[in-house]
């Protein structure tokens, strides 16, 4: 016997909304778990902090102190005081690309990759 079309459409709306929040229990059990990993440090970030390890997660190309500048349209030094402070606690990598020794580039350690995870994620809820 043919089923009635509002209750395969009502079926179909249960299964998505179980669907979505299967997802959303996974996602929320990552960030947690992420979150978990990143408060051991007992350290404050800054907002500024956490946008500068989001930005260079996201740029494989490279970000320096004036493109992270630009990009979060803060100064320069707030950039170098924000940096020193994620290279010193191992979430960001300095480098110098062999063209121009004179400026610092930045790369994330798996450790900022993760504390960019947790930031991107509270974004995303």
């Amino acid at each position: 016997m043919k089923r009635p079309k509002h209750e395969l459409t009502f079926e179909a709306v249960q299964h998505f909304l179980l669907a979505r929040e299967r997802s959303t229990q996974k996602r929320q059990a990552l960030l947690e778990a992420l979150t978990e990993d990143v408060m051991r440090e007992k350290r404050r970030w800054t907002i500024t902090q956490l946008h500068i390890l989001s930005l260079v997660n996201s740029n494989q190309c490279g970000m320096n102190n004036a493109s992270l500048a630009a990009e979060l349209h803060v100064s320069k030094p707030a950039v170098t005081k924000a940096v020193n402070i994620l290279v010193e606690h191992q979430l960001l990598l300095t480098s110098k690309k062999s063209d121009n020794q004179k400026e610092l580039y930045y790369d994330v350690t798996d450790k900022g990759r993760q504390l960019a995870a947790v930031h991107d994620q509270m974004h995303n809820n």
